[in-house]
């Protein structure tokens, strides 16, 4: 090639790489196709046409051309290729993580000083599996430890082997002034959720997650904001945050799932299960997130008392691990036992793995394993109602010695906080009031027993939140009270116009 068009192909890659960096990818594509008819021998401009592709959204024919690409291991941007081919093999609509993998591996090897992008991608890989030592071990091989992207993604896992103060000090050390806005806005979210204890200032650093253009980033970040405000039972400020998303025709299907499963639990905990089907409903077979919405259809239908449909539904959950398939059988279980399958029960409860499941549901496991022990009866309704009020009796006595104690809060979706009663509570006599007061109600949901949500105030608190109510567990079917402690009512006005517009003017 001449000085001359050697200047030109110069001249004219720094021209496309402005036009994306401006976001002016129609335009750097048409200039891009104008270049590879120019320069038939140039494949950087073959490359540049695979990245325009691969950010405008068409994965499928950035892939054939970073294809033509990887084709020659001899070119210097060769490493870029396989990396983009990586991403495209991970973020496809059917992933290949092993095909993805392969691609990080190869780009590192062909560029081990430069690919620091892949790196932080395979320890992305790690993170999502849960393997936090191998994604930092992946991240200490990476010769540009001080990047944003790896110094980021190395507090994610620190945080998730729970080393909370080693995060925030490496979050702490990133130089936001040299971050794009997708990093900084990332960065402050997860010092956020690193802060979370703290809710003021967790709240201005997702105020400041917002601060910039609408794009990909602000969408995720809104939707942050949203479990932000659900997180401290700010539903309806949680509501706005997250119909801004759905509203928006730009936002990925992806975020939109995201969001309506999150619509869908907000309803589903405040028990307005009308609204919570017609939110899990939009989710489509095609989602990944589809068994998360059919398993929670299914519990909605069981703390409504349908049993059948409840079983119908569960039935249609596909297995996509281990824990959610011992999740839904153990569900499944419990809609048998409301049902009175108890035969059906038995055989259930003894292929369930329990150390499968969640500490609430581990807790209703052992409680129905012993219930439908080989010694008992399964049929013998009377021996299992027998057991129950036992059970009943000694938890109540338990709370009575110690009404002070902290107490985890079984049911609330978004954490588990401290509950406590007030000093001058006098259980004994709460105890009859509540009683009293279930006779005449329905129950609000049904799992292993009977719950109800009765308004009480200056009863207690919830974290730092004066509770404004009592939620009572009851023998299934029955009245008899098992235990009770503070909550915050449900909100049903979430769903009316009126009180939706005035939160909205609020946060406006």
């Amino acid at each position: 090639m001449s000085e001359y068009n050697e200047s030109c192909v110069k001249d004219a890659v720094k021209e496309i790489s402005n036009l994306i960096a401006a976001n002016k990818l129609d335009l750097a594509l048409n200039k891009t196709e104008e270049y590879i008819d120019k320069y038939p021998t140039e494949k950087i401009f073959i490359y540049y046409k695979g990245k325009i592709l691969f950010f405008g959204r068409n994965k499928q024919e950035a892939k054939l051309e970073f294809e033509k690409i990887a084709k020659d291991e001899s070119l210097p941007f060769v490493h870029n290729a396989y990396f983009y081919l990586g991403e495209i093999a991970q973020f496809s609509e059917r992933p290949n993580i092993d095909l993805a993998i392969n691609c990080y591996k190869k780009a590192i090897e062909l560029a081990p000083d430069n690919e620091f992008k892949s790196y932080v991608s395979l320890a992305k890989i790690e993170i999502n599996r849960k393997n936090y030592l191998e994604a930092l071990n992946i991240l200490n091989k990476c010769k540009n430890k001080k990047s944003i992207e790896v110094l980021y993604t190395k507090a994610i896992a620190l945080k998730g082997l729970k080393r909370d103060k080693e995060a925030k000090a490496v979050l702490d050390s990133i130089d936001l002034d040299k971050a794009n806005l997708y990093f900084s806005r990332n960065i402050y979210i997860e010092k956020a959720k690193a802060t979370e204890d703290n809710k003021e200032q967790a709240e201005e650093y997702l105020k400041k997650a917002l601060v910039g253009p609408k794009n990909s980033s602000y969408w995720y970040a809104l939707y942050e904001f949203g479990f932000f405000y659900a997180k401290y039972q700010q539903y309806a400020q949680a509501l706005e945050c997250y119909n801004s998303i759905i509203k928006n025709p730009k936002v990925s299907q992806k975020l939109k799932d995201k969001v309506i499963c999150e619509i869908g639990y907000i309803y589903q905990y405040n028990i307005l299960y009308k609204e919570a089907i017609e939110e899990y409903q939009k989710i489509s077979e095609q989602s990944n997130l589809y068994s998360k919405a059919i398993y929670r259809l299914a519990a909605i239908y069981l703390n409504m008392g349908n049993y059948e449909q409840a079983k119908e539904y569960l039935e249609k959950v596909p297995f996509i691990n281990k824990k959610q398939q011992m999740r839904t059988l153990y569900t499944y279980a419990i809609s048998l036992y409301r049902n009175h399958e108890y035969d059906t029960v038995k055989k259930l409860i003894n292929i369930i793995e329990y150390n499968e499941l969640e500490d609430d549901n581990y807790f209703n496991y052992k409680f129905l394993k012993e219930l439908f022990s080989n010694k008992t009866s399964s049929n013998n309704c009377e021996y299992a109602v027998k057991q129950l009020r036992n059970y009943s009796e000694a938890r109540l006595v338990y709370y009575m010695i110690d009404m002070n104690r902290n107490i985890a809060i079984e049911g609330d979706i978004y954490s588990v906080e401290s509950v406590r009663f007030n000093q001058n509570i006098n259980l004994g006599q709460l105890c009859d009031k509540v009683s009293s007061k279930v006779i005449d109600m329905e129950p609000e949901r049904r799992d292993i027993f009977d719950y109800y949500n009765i308004p009480y105030k200056n009863v207690g608190f919830v974290g730092e939140q004066e509770a404004n109510g009592l939620r009572a567990l009851t023998l299934p079917d029955t009245k008899s009270v098992l235990r009770f402690f503070p909550c915050i009512m449900p909100d049903r006005n979430l769903n009316k116009p009126a009180a939706r517009q005035k939160v909205k003017n609020n946060l406006n």
